[in-house]
């Protein structure tokens, strides 16, 4: 069984942990959070007991995590080739933050990383559903809808996305000057 699978259970512990640091981090730089500090630990307390309860949300957090360490990853190797092609070092992180196309990258990547993980938890139950919508779970029809979704889940539309993705991007980043 690999680490980062959806079934181990240290996979989820390093979830919830890593959450809820990230959590109390959080609010800890919110002004209002400083000054009352003991209220701080009552949300994190009430994320964790959130996070247990509602397993799903946990497996997505256990299957984005490691993307967001992909993606820091790639900002610090991208920082790196900066400072070999000549920014200095305590330069590098405002030069990257000025680069607007790199910021719409890193954005973009986490909603894909986002999605991604919500399609590895709840896309094989959305597919399986007999119903079309809430009304026809409330009151049934007497005839039988059924509506494949199952073309639109293949590598050649993931493809295509990418592809017009790219394509939205290099529009955009002409049009607004580079």
């Amino acid at each position: 069984m690999s680490f980062f699978s959806l079934n181990n259970p240290m996979t989820l512990f390093f979830a919830l942990v890593v959450t809820l640091s990230f959590v109390k981090y959080g609010l800890g730089k919110i002004d209002f959070m400083t000054k009352n500090a003991d209220y701080i630990v009552p949300i994190v307390i009430i994320a964790g007991i959130l996070l247990v309860v509602f397993l799903p949300l946990l497996k997505m957090l256990s299957i984005v995590i490691p993307m967001f360490a992909l993606i820091l990853l790639f900002l610090f190797l991208l920082a790196a080739i900066f400072v070999v092609m000549g920014v200095k070092q305590d330069n590098v992180y405002g030069f990257m933050k000025n680069i607007g196309f790199l910021r719409t990258i890193v954005y973009v990547l986490i909603v894909v990383a986002v999605i991604f993980a919500g399609s590895q938890i709840w896309g094989k139950q959305l597919l399986e559903k007999k119903s079309v919508s809430i009304i026809d779970a409330v009151n049934p029809v007497q005839e039988e809808k059924e509506i494949d979704f199952a073309p639109l889940f293949t590598t050649q539309v993931a493809g295509l996305g990418m592809l017009v993705l790219v394509i939205g991007m290099v529009f955009w980043w002409v049009n607004t000057g580079g």
